[in-house]
């Protein structure tokens, strides 16, 4: 009897968090599509936060500046608000000023999109391209894994638009086997639009401290 108590104990502690002070990061996000990309919220309240400071990644371009994730809600928030032409570099913007669409600008952008991508058999019209195509906005959505009541040592991160969700698995675990900083791709394909992908590497996660992030 005593045997099977050690052992029940020994399989709970598997389940039990490991480095759970360490938060993930964002190390870098790529923007491999031909729109800009708002940062539109980003949920982390520390001094080390992106909310509220109107960053725009431009396209094929790289933001280098490393952040916090949240657990359980929509952390970081991306929305498309112009398309570059590839060709005049022109940016033609689907948002106002406050960067909410409007459908003149949306339909503007669209048809500069169609003409400068060739696709004449497109068939959708400029509302289900932004819908479909665009997508609207890309989050990215970590969130805590539980079974029988105790904290598993992964996290799923989820990255998804209206169109399309890529998910990954993060691990809590310490030293070289912890994988806790991430990198976002967002790339675009001819027919199926604007994707992200998140690409999971070996860290043990970062901290704020006084708007600096110190990683473990």
């Amino acid at each position: 009897m005593g045997k099977v108590r050690i052992a029940l104990v020994s399989v709970s502690l598997l389940f039990l968090p490991v480095g759970l002070q360490a938060t993930p990061l964002i190390q870098k996000i790529v923007n491999n599509t031909d729109f800009g990309l708002l940062i539109l919220s980003h949920s982390d309240n520390s001094s080390c936060s992106l909310q509220g400071k109107s960053i725009i990644i431009k396209p094929h371009d790289t933001f280098n500046h490393e952040f916090l994730l949240e657990l359980g809600q929509p952390s970081l928030v991306l929305r498309p608000v112009y398309f570059q032409d590839s060709v005049t570099k022109e940016n033609v913007w689907l948002t106002d000023q406050s960067y909410q669409y409007q459908a003149e600008l949306v339909k503007k952008a669209y048809q500069v999109w169609k003409k400068q991508k060739k696709l004449h058999k497109y068939k959708k019209n400029y509302q289900q391209w932004l819908q479909l195509w665009v997508g609207l906005d890309l989050s990215v959505l970590p969130h805590q894994v539980e079974m029988l009541g105790y904290l598993l040592n992964l996290s799923r991160v989820a990255m998804y638009n209206n169109s399309h969700k890529h998910l990954q698995w993060l691990s809590f675990s310490k030293g070289v086997f912890s994988k806790l900083v991430l990198e976002l791709h967002i790339l675009q394909k001819r027919r199926k639009g604007l994707q992200g992908k998140i690409q999971i590497l070996h860290g043990e996660g970062g901290i704020c401290n006084n708007g600096i992030i110190e990683r473990l």
